[in-house]
């Protein structure tokens, strides 16, 4: 008499299949905000916002371009390494300051007619060697549309914002109503000002209304 066949049973058929475990994705780090000193010295970035990665942090930066209350233009970065920062608009000398041991670095830079301008900050060592170098777009505003812009905040129920590196119509409107999709109104504000909503210019100033 043969010998009963015992069934044979897989794993695959008694196991129950695993779960597949994904990895959550990482949450992008949140970019800090750029604080801005202003007195009667200049500017001074305290806080610099946008990538504070290492890489970022080795190289040059323009971080502030504003004014001061007489119209002229200030410069403000920072610059790791020590040296000095030499300011360049198209590629004609207008400014230079020490690195400070904070590594921030700020100048006011010397009468610059208005009107749109290739901006260029080099840091350089003690023999005039540059050791990093940035370059961005900068509009100089007419002092008299600076005081227009005055007159506009203490008027009416508006904000006044320099446009700094990076700045966009959508990250002005976020940081001022919480919502980036009312650039909107502050292309309306300014679109005696702005040509192409997607190209402004840091150094502009323009107003924010409530």
């Amino acid at each position: 008499m043969a010998p009963e066949e015992t069934p044979v049973v897989t794993a695959e058929a008694t196991t129950e299949p695993k779960a597949e475990v994904v990895a959550a994705p990482k949450p992008e780090p949140a970019q800090a905000p750029a604080v801005i000193v202003t007195s009667n010295e200049g500017a001074r970035v305290v806080q610099a916002g946008g990538d504070q990665s290492e890489e970022v942090r080795k190289v040059i930066s323009v971080d502030a371009i504003t004014y001061s209350d007489e119209g002229a233009v200030q410069v403000a970065g920072r610059a790791t390494g020590g040296g000095f920062v030499r300011i360049y608009l198209n590629n004609s000398l207008r400014g230079e300051t020490d690195v400070a041991a904070d590594s921030n670095w700020s100048t006011e830079l010397a009468p610059i007619p208005s009107g749109v301008y290739t901006l260029r900050a080099d840091q350089v060592d003690a023999e005039g060697k540059v050791l990093s170098r940035v370059e961005t777009p900068f509009k100089r505003e007419a002092p008299v549309e600076l005081a227009a812009a005055a007159a506009e905040v203490e008027t009416r129920k508006v904000v006044q914002v320099t446009v700094q590196p990076g700045n966009t119509l959508w990250a002005i409107a976020k940081e001022s109503y919480g919502d980036g999709v009312q650039y909107v109104k502050v292309f309306e504000a300014n679109k005696d000002r702005i040509r192409n909503p997607d190209l402004i210019y840091p150094g502009q100033v323009f107003t924010v209304p409530e």
